[in-house]
C-alpha cells in the first residue's frame, strides 16, 4: 500500500489528531490525487478537520474541489460556511454565476453563507445580484450584502452602499461602514466624518475604527477631537477607546499629545477608563513604531 492510501486511510479512522496530520502530510505531497484525498475531508464532521481540508485545498488550488465547495456552501449551513475561507483558491470561471443562482435560499444562514462567498470572490458579476438583497425587508441580509460589496469595490458598490450609511437598523450602518472603508473613492472620507455623528454608540465606534482602516491622514483631526471630548458617560469613554484604535491605524505622530494626555488622565482610567488604558497604550505604541520605522 502507497504512502496515500496510508494516509487516506487515517481521514477515515475518528481520530482527529491522525486525521489533521494526514491531511497536511497530502498538502505536502501536493498531488492531484493527494487534493482528490483532501476534498473527502469538506464533509467531516468535525469543523476542524473541514477548515484543515479547506485550507489545504485553497493553498493547492485543486480546482476539482470546487463543486464540493459551491454544494456545500449551497446546501449545507454548518459546513457551507468553512468553505467561505478558502473559495478563492479554488473558484473557477463558472463559481459566481453557481453560488449567485443560490442566493434566493429561504436558509439565512446559507443566503448568508453565498453572500460572503461572493464578497469574498471579488468578481464585479456578482455586484448587480447583491445590490438586489439590498432592499431585502431582512436587516441581516442588507447587513451581508453591503459588506460583500465593499469587498468587491466598484464604483456602482460605491454608489448603492451610500443611502444605507441612513438605514434604520444600527447592524445595516455599522456593515456599511466597515464596507466603505474598504473602498478607495474619494468621497468615502467624508461619508465616514459625518458618520461619526450617528446617535448609536456602536455606530459611532465602528466609524472610529474605520476611518483608521481607511487610511486618510485628515481623519487624525475629528478621531483626536472625539478621543478628547468630555466624559460624561461610560459611552463616552468607549468612544475613546475606538478613536485610540483608530489613531493607531494610521499611525500619525500628530496624535501622540493628545494620547498620553488621556493615557495620563488618573481620574478619567479610574473612573470610566480602565478597559480602555490598554487599547490607548497600544496605540502610542503603534504610532512610536511607525516613527522608527520612517526614521
Amino acid at each position: 500500500m502507497s504512502n496515500i492510501e496510508n494516509l487516506g486511510q487515517d481521514l477515515s479512522t475518528n481520530d482527529t489528531s491522525n486525521k489533521r496530520m494526514a491531511i497536511e502530510a497530502l498538502e505536502k505531497i501536493g498531488t492531484l490525487e493527494a487534493g482528490l484525498l483532501i476534498i473527502k475531508a469538506l464533509e467531516d464532521g468535525d469543523q476542524m478537520i473541514r477548515r484543515f481540508a479547506v485550507k489545504a485545498l485553497s493553498n493547492l488550488k485543486i480546482k476539482e474541489a470546487e463543486p464540493y465547495f459551491v454544494k456545500l456552501l449551497k446546501e449545507d449551513s454548518i459546513k457551507g460556511y468553512d468553505m467561505i475561507f478558502g473559495i478563492t483558491g479554488v473558484a473557477t470561471k463558472e463559481t459566481v454565476n453557481e453560488l449567485i443562482q443560490g442566493l434566493d435560499n429561504l436558509n439565512l444562514v446559507i443566503r448568508r453563507n453565498i453572500v460572503s462567498a461572493l464578497g469574498k470572490l471579488g468578481d464585479k458579476r456578482a455586484v448587480g445580484s447583491l445590490t438586489e438583497l439590498i432592499s431585502d425587508k431582512n436587516e441581516h441580509v442588507r447587513s451581508w450584502a453591503g459588506f460583500a460589496l465593499g469587498e468587491i469595490g466598484s464604483e456602482e458598490s460605491y454608489q448603492t452602499l451610500l443611502p444605507l450609511l441612513k438605514d434604520e437598523s444600527i447592524h445595516v450602518r455599522c456593515s456599511v461602514v466597515n464596507a466603505l472603508a474598504k473602498l478607495k473613492n474619494p468621497g468615502v472620507y467624508e461619508n465616514l466624518v459625518e458618520m461619526l455623528n450617528d446617535p448609536e454608540l456602536e455606530v459611532v465606534c465602528q466609524t472610529a475604527i474605520a476611518l483608521g482602516e481607511y487610511g486618510d491622514k485628515r481623519a487624525v483631526i475629528p478621531l483626536v477631537d472625539l478621543l478628547l471630548k468630555e466624559v460624561i458617560f461610560n459611552t463616552d469613554a468607549d468612544k475613546r477607546g475606538a478613536a485610540a484604535i483608530g489613531l493607531g491605524f494610521l499611525g500619525d505622530a500628530q496624535a501622540l499629545e493628545a494620547l498620553r494626555r488621556v493615557y495620563n488622565d488618573r481620574y478619567f482610567i479610574d473612573s470610566y477608563g480602565k478597559d480602555i488604558k490598554p487599547l490607548i497604550l497600544d496605540a502610542i505604541n503603534d504610532i512610536e513604531q511607525n516613527i522608527d520605522d520612517i526614521d
